[in-house]
């Protein structure tokens, strides 16, 4: 399975991770997103790296699916750090801001993926419909929302298959080195994907506003 397809995708277990309950892993996410925001050297950095890391050992899940955003992104990581080593002063600082920041953004993306890959979808849902909850009264629908998140959750594993399949593709025509041939396939089919799922909205009354 491609690092992309196991992105947000739940893998079932009994580990400390999976009972802990909804609201603790939330609170934990808000809180490495906060001090993974106020880091500033690298040291704390690292640190807080080595936290999200040894939960992610307590929570059984493998490796591979674990560090599937990094996987994903790691063209993305290697631009960051590349320009932090670049654009900065030089020297040991700039090595040290290039670290700092790989290491805060390694943190928040397997902090999230942990949070997802150990807890059902059906419980994530109801997560964010009772988040959201109190904010109906700024005119915030919680149920959408959660059809929103449902609806990207199975986007991006849908967009993955695309890609999987726009390569394989072009390997059997001999155009593996084709950019059009891997790309634009996926571009018409997520564009049909998109139009109708909307339409399939639309048919229940979903994409309508309430009185």
């Amino acid at each position: 399975m491609s690092a992309a397809r196991e992105l947000g995708a739940y893998w079932p277990g009994d580990s400390p991770v999976h009972r802990a309950r909804l609201r603790v892993k939330a609170a934990g996410m808000v809180l490495i997103s906060v001090a993974a925001f106020l880091a500033r050297e690298p040291g704390p950095a690292l640190a807080l790296l080595c936290v999200v890391l040894a939960v992610a050992g307590v929570s059984t899940v493998p490796a591979p699916r674990v560090f599937a955003p990094v996987r994903a992104g790691w063209l993305l990581l290697l631009l960051v750090g590349t320009y932090q080593l670049v654009s900065g002063a030089g020297g040991a600082a700039s090595i040290g801001r290039a670290v700092t920041v790989v290491a805060v953004l390694v943190a928040a993306m397997t902090a999230a993926q942990l949070l997802v890959a150990t807890t059902p979808t059906g419980r994530l849902l109801d997560g964010v419909v009772a988040g959201v909850r109190p904010l109906r009264r700024l005119g915030a629908d919680p149920d959408r929302f959660a059809l929103t998140t449902l609806i990207v959750l199975r986007s991006i594993t849908w967009i993955a298959r695309a890609f999987d399949d726009a390569r394989d593709a072009a390997v059997a025509r001999g155009l593996q080195r084709s950019l059009r041939a891997r790309t634009l396939p996926v571009v018409l089919r997520t564009v049909d994907h998109a139009q109708r799922t909307g339409l399939a909205l639309a048919a229940r009354g979903l994409g309508d506003p309430e009185p």
